[in-house]
Parts: structure tokens; sequence; C-alpha cells
């Protein structure tokens, strides 16, 4: 299946605060740690640096055949214990986030107080796939080349903060109709907050996108240190199964699918109203 992006961004401002392309494969046998800090070691010359020895997440397996159906997004990240720790390495303004496992590689673009505005998913895709070239070279290189993969993951994070397109609970019903639709039960109540999570097979069954908003008091993403803000924080992960023997070479057209799918959803459970405001036609 062939799917193409989107040709230009549709939102001057969009509200996206990370972004993050992911590719599991089996583990690989043997001595995992040394192996990863050589490759570690090995970017420095490019402005990576260490951050961070966090647990490693567990193995998913994504069922398109009704099983598993319930399983959690994998960017939650369920942690498993007895294995080798997940590196974390940053680069440029912190905004820049490398992940890697025995079994997983994770490349994310973060907002932060000095990033600035979203690159764009043409760029990260680019940075993605430019990592990893590095990693499976490098891999290659020392005689430990990766097996095929088996899951492709895309997740976007979008932080709408109070005064945007809400001023009070009231106002999501109109922002985001097609998330948190229906009118109040009672005039004697008042909507207070809000979780919910919904799950959505992709076209071509290609895979799941799995998507979770919350309401979340967090600090402003430009500065930190000012007042922690109220905002609608939604989740949008699309992930699926790659085959077996072409995995590597499914990527790109996996990515895409997931890519446009969480575009089109977005846009779809928006108001125009609230589109305008992130296309900056509306203050």
């Amino acid at each position: 299946m062939t799917t193409q992006e989107p040709e230009r961004p549709e939102f001057a401002r969009p509200p996206v605060i990370e972004v993050a392309l992911g590719v599991q494969w089996p583990p690989v046998r043997g001595v995992w740690g040394p192996r990863i800090s050589h490759y570690a070691e090995s970017l420095a010359g490019e402005g990576w640096k260490p951050h961070a020895e966090v647990a490693p997440v567990e193995y998913v397996e994504e069922r398109l055949d009704g099983e598993g159906f319930w399983a959690p997004p994998g960017f939650a990240f369920s942690v498993v214990t007895g294995v080798a720790p997940r590196l974390q390495l940053i680069r440029d303004h912190d905004d820049r986030l490398l992940q890697i496992q025995n079994g997983w590689f994770v490349y994310n673009w973060r907002k932060t107080s000095r990033s600035g505005d979203y690159p764009r998913y043409g760029m990260v895709k680019e940075e993605f796939n430019r990592q990893l070239a590095i990693l499976r070279e490098f891999a290659e290189r020392n005689t430990w080349n990766l097996p095929q993969p088996t899951l492709w993951e895309v997740t976007y994070v979008d932080r709408i903060e109070q005064g945007t397109v809400w001023q009070d609970p009231s106002d999501w019903a109109r922002a985001l109709p097609g998330l948190i639709g229906g009118a109040a039960l009672s005039q004697s109540v008042q909507e207070e907050t809000a979780q919910i999570q919904r799950t959505y097979r992709l076209p071509g069954n290609i895979g799941r996108l799995y998507v979770n908003l919350q309401h979340v008091l967090s600090a402003a993403p430009l500065n930190p240190a000012e007042e922690p803000l109220e905002s609608l924080q939604i989740t949008f992960t699309a992930r699926g199964p790659l085959p077996s023997a072409t995995g590597w070479s499914e990527l790109e057209n996996m990515f895409a699918g997931g890519h446009a799918a969480i575009v089109e959803l977005f846009k779809a459970v928006s108001s125009e109203t609230a589109k305008d405001y992130w296309r900056g036609r509306a203050q």
C-alpha cells in the first residue's frame, strides 16, 4: 500500500509539543551494553551527549486478528526488568532525543523553552532516517547486524492550552466535537475534567491508531518558569506490525500511513473555529 503524504502544512501554529518515530526488532543475543556504549560514543562528533539511562520498554506485539486489541500504545512505555537499560541521548536545544535499547530505536522532537516552532514531520522523519542509517551501519561494521524489525510507531502529542481555543470546560465540546461531544447532562452540574481513550483501525489494516485525551496542569512549553497552565493534552499513537522478511524496506510506507491518519483524524475531530485558530486566522 502506498500512502501520499500531505503536500504542505495546513496549520501555521499547530499545538504540537512532541513527535516520535520508533521501530522495534527482536532483541539481539549477546553482550548488548558495551555495544551500545560504543555506538553512543561514536555520535559525540555530531553533538549527541548522554542524557540518562532509564528502564527499558517491553517488546510489543500488535496483532490485527482481534487479539491484543486492548493493548496500550507502545510509547506509554511499559517497562520490564532484567534487561539492559534504555539509553537516552540529547542534542541541539535538548529538543532532539535519541532512545536506544536492545530491541527499540526511537527518535523524538520535543518542544522546549529554546526549541522554537515545530520543524514539521518531513524534517523529523528525515532526521530519524539518518540516525537509523547510522545505527545500522555501525551495527554492520561491528558484526552485530540488526534483525528485521517487527513494529513501527508514530506518536504525536498535542497540547491545547487554556486561552487558545477554549476558556473553560464548557468550550471543550465546541473546540473538539469529534472527541468531546454532546450537551451537558444537567444545568445543575458543570464538567470539570476529562480523560478519553479511543482506538481506530488504520486504512488498509496496517495497524491501529490510539488516541488518549487528558485534562492536565502543566508548565508552559516555552517558559517552564511561568505558572502552570491548564491544557487538553492529546496523544495520537499509530502503530502496526511489519513483515518478517521485508520490515526495513516497509518502514517508510508504514510511517506515511500512520502520519496521514493522525493528521486527518486531528482535523476531523476539531471544529472549524479551532482549525482557523491553528491556521493563524483567528486570535
